[in-house]
């Protein structure tokens, strides 16, 4: 294993994900010799659907306790296959959080996503991470408050990795006197034809799909489709 590879898993909104997201991630770490230790989630690993405060679809097909325990199965394949990953906190893995404190329920009797869909104990929920790749200094972020990556990368002044606009994926530089930075945004794996979607059927911009790497300190963007 390569101790200065990384895999960047885009937003994939379990249990919305792509079909072939699982797959598709599974061949990049064998692929690239990626070590469990260095496999983050950018965030949105589920989609929480049925606790957004936006209108649902017609055509959704689960209650809140049939995506809750579909988002449990899949998770645990996730988890098989990804046994350290490290996951940025982000929007829609907040959702039950933000039902919760407009319930005005006190923090003792809320529980975290982590608790409710059964994360394993290895894996770690932060809000940002920090990481290092042969001498290659990386902010990693959801990143919903800043248009692309690059924009974050320029305001923490380090390399930056962001997800969240599931129409922005590819790498882009930027140099001043003083230094040289990236920002790699990483698309999305959801599944576009789900319902979970449907609100982006008339965007111009369709989700990119696809994860992001970082190898020997030099990032990457790998489409799926």
């Amino acid at each position: 294993m390569s101790k200065n590879n990384f895999l960047f898993i885009s937003d994939i909104h379990i249990p919305y994900e792509h079909k072939r997201a699982l797959q598709f991630c599974k061949e990049l770490k064998k692929d690239f010799d990626i070590p469990d230790s260095n496999i983050y989630s950018v965030g949105d690993i589920l989609d929480l659907y049925n606790f957004s405060r936006w209108p649902k679809s017609p055509e959704a097909k689960h209650t809140v306790n049939q995506e809750i325990e579909l988002a449990r199965e899949k998770l645990r394949k996730w988890a098989a296959a990804f046994p350290e990953m490290k996951i940025c906190h982000s929007n829609h893995d907040m959702r039950v959080m933000r039902k919760a404190i407009e319930a005005d329920l006190p923090s003792q009797v809320i529980r975290g996503i982590e608790e409710i869909f059964e994360f394993p104990d290895e894996w770690q929920l932060k809000e940002q991470f920090i990481v290092m790749a042969n001498k290659c200094e990386m902010i990693v972020t959801h990143g919903e408050e800043y248009p692309e990556a690059l924009d974050a990368a320029m305001a923490y002044g380090i390399n930056a990795i962001q997800g969240h606009h599931h129409n922005k994926a590819g790498v882009r530089y930027r140099k001043t006197k003083m230094q040289q930075l990236f920002g790699l945004s990483v698309g999305c794996l959801v599944d576009t034809e789900s319902f979970a979607f449907s609100y982006g059927d008339k965007h111009k911009q369709k989700p990119v799909i696809g994860c992001g790497l970082v190898l020997n300190g030099v990032p990457h963007f790998i489409p799926l489709e």
